[in-house]
């Protein structure tokens, strides 16, 4: 089980990532979160915003600490209400232990999102696309799905939203919400075999070269040049479509 969950965002609203964490930290035993704002033409400056994200959220905890739900505001006026399930958000605060909690943050262009996906699926982390756009989720989870054994999470509603504090984990029955598993989706699991059937990993691609010399080997060693000759040309041709297949390696 990992212990390291690594958040796409591309949303501003703490709702979510609160939900998320929660969830994260209560029912998964996770306590190192990565905030990730995958950036676009929109958003160029991704430092700040990935800071921004995780300064409202660190806002958005301590006033539900003080019994209040925060939203902040486009124009500067923020709102700010009273809790409607107050002690309900008062246990599940006491129990996130939130300052104690790694709650890292980093922006990041969409196109190099492949070397992070990479470099945290070493490090065995889970992933989460409940807040990141469309574009973004597609290529995340296309790409983490084809390498496997990575969670990739997303926190879904089973009620309809209210986009205010109804929506937050804490005010929530256990049914009305769902933390689901993309990379189990049967639907993902069937098209990723389907690509799978037509690729090679490098080390199958290996074994099948180191075969094709073998053969090419032993049958100069056995027969006359000109038997040699005509299987090496058919061996060539194999080759030149073995070659043309490196398009489909895959780690």
């Amino acid at each position: 089980m990992t212990n390291r969950l690594v958040i796409l965002c591309t949303s501003e609203r703490p709702d979510p990532y609160f939900n998320v964490i929660t969830h994260a930290v209560l029912s998964l035993g996770i306590s190192d979160f990565e905030l990730v704002a995958v950036g676009d033409e929109i958003h160029p400056d991704l430092t700040d915003r990935a800071a921004m994200i995780a300064n409202d959220l660190s806002t958005f905890v301590e006033n539900l600490a003080a019994g209040k739900y925060w939203q902040k505001g486009r124009d500067r006026s923020d709102v700010i209400e009273d809790l409607i399930h107050p002690e309900r958000f008062s246990r599940v605060i006491n129990d996130l232990k939130w300052g104690s909690l790694k709650i890292g943050r980093m922006g990041l262009p969409e196109d190099r999102l492949h070397g992070l996906l990479q470099t945290e699926i070493s490090r065995a982390s889970a992933f989460d696309v409940t807040s990141c756009k469309n574009s973004a989720v597609a290529g995340a989870t296309a790409w983490l799905v084809s390498r496997g054994g990575s969670p990739i999470y997303t926190f879904e509603l089973r009620k309809p939203p209210t986009h205010g504090q109804a929506d937050l984990l804490p005010a929530m029955d256990p049914g009305h919400y769902s933390y689901r598993d993309l990379s189990t989706s049967p639907l993902l699991e069937d098209a990723v075999k389907t690509v799978n059937a037509f690729t090679l990993n490098r080390q199958k691609f290996f074994y099948v070269s180191i075969l094709l010399a073998i053969i090419v080997g032993l049958i100069s060693l056995t027969f006359s040049q000109t038997i040699v000759f005509s299987v090496v040309t058919a061996l060539a041709s194999f080759a030149s479509i073995i070659s043309a297949l490196t398009y489909f390696l895959r780690e």
